[in-house]
């Protein structure tokens, strides 16, 4: 994912299972690959990690360009 009007910021937000189940969660990673949180239960609070680990202001608003989601 991107932020908009922040180019140098980024990262990716990954399931860590085999698919959606009740025991699934999410891990993010900046754009270089490195971990920075794991545990997350929904997309937004795994979204606002990445955005407090670059340092920019919350809230944030999700919004997808046509891809996976």
């Amino acid at each position: 994912m991107t932020f908009e009007g922040h180019p140098a910021a980024g990262g990716y937000v990954r399931l860590a299972s085999h698919g959606p189940s009740p025991t699934s969660i999410l891990i993010v990673t900046d754009a270089a690959g490195r971990e920075i949180g794991r545990g997350y239960d929904d997309r937004q609070r795994a979204v606002e990690a990445l955005t407090q680990h670059h340092g920019l202001a919350l809230p944030v608003t999700l919004s997808y360009d046509g891809g996976l989601v």
